[in-house]
């Protein structure tokens, strides 16, 4: 797998829309460890209810194969907090979070409202061990920024030095819109090459070419990821199958 595209991909099947049911997304999620996609696959992301069931899972199941594993991230939604063996957490921005004493033992990502003043919680984060995560989509269509609104998000973070995570909306490679529900999404690739373009954000996440925002990315494949740290979604199959059939990575 290309270094511009490792970890890429935090797998959150047993979520909306996808709504996997656990063990089923443990083995899944097995499955990905073992292949040789292997590195383009961050952690399991579960919610924090569901981690007693997953560690029963995870114990009791042998991996499949050798070299495949189970790494679990938890967004916490409103309960917050550190579990011992998680590689992420994720939960809401607020202030407070920055004074939890298990600030530096794990990864650490709040979700930041854009209804509100997030430039102000960008600031916050400067320096510290917490990275912002920002939502580009989910089952409404508010859920889902605009271009322009986007593009900020990139330039702001940027701009203040902070690596980003973004969740939902991006199963597909290239700009497209829904036919079932309307909605406009966001192309994984375009957000890659609008944190490949410094000052030329917005242009890169209108492009709708597949084939010219392949070749834009083509000749970074060896470079480390810069700006984003990735995004989570309910499909990893997805954003591979398009990966693939622009002949960007190969087995």
């Amino acid at each position: 797998m290309p270094p511009l595209f490792r970890g890429l991909i935090d797998d959150a099947a047993v979520f909306p829309p996808g709504n996997a049911l656990l063990p089923e997304a443990i083995e899944a999620h097995q499955r990905y460890r073992g292949a040789w996609y292997a590195s383009l696959i961050g952690p399991l992301l579960l919610p924090v209810n569901r981690i007693p069931e997953a560690r029963i899972l995870v114990a009791d199941t042998p991996m499949p194969q050798e070299g495949s594993s189970v790494n679990l991230g938890f967004p916490f939604g409103a309960i917050g907090g550190y579990v011992p063996g998680a590689v992420q957490v994720e939960l809401p921005w607020t202030p407070h979070l920055l004074t939890e004493p298990w600030l530096g033992l794990v990864k650490v990502y709040a979700e930041v409202s854009q209804a509100g003043n997030w430039r102000a919680a960008l600031d916050s984060m400067i320096d510290t061990p917490v990275l912002p995560k920002f939502r580009t989509g989910g089952l409404s269509a508010e859920l889902f920024p605009s271009i322009t609104e986007l593009a900020a998000i990139l330039a702001a973070c940027r701009e203040r030095g902070l690596m980003v995570k973004l969740t939902a909306g991006l199963h597909h490679a290239v700009r497209y819109t829904d036919p079932k529900t309307g909605f406009t999404h966001h192309g994984f690739l375009n957000i890659l090459a609008a944190c490949l373009s410094p000052d030329t954000e917005s242009d890169a996440l209108a492009v709708t070419d597949a084939v010219a925002l392949a070749e834009v990315i083509r000749p970074h494949l060896a470079k480390v990821r810069p700006l984003w740290v990735g995004f989570g979604t309910c499909s990893v199959t997805e954003p591979l199958a398009d990966l693939i059939d622009l002949e960007i990575v190969k087995e």
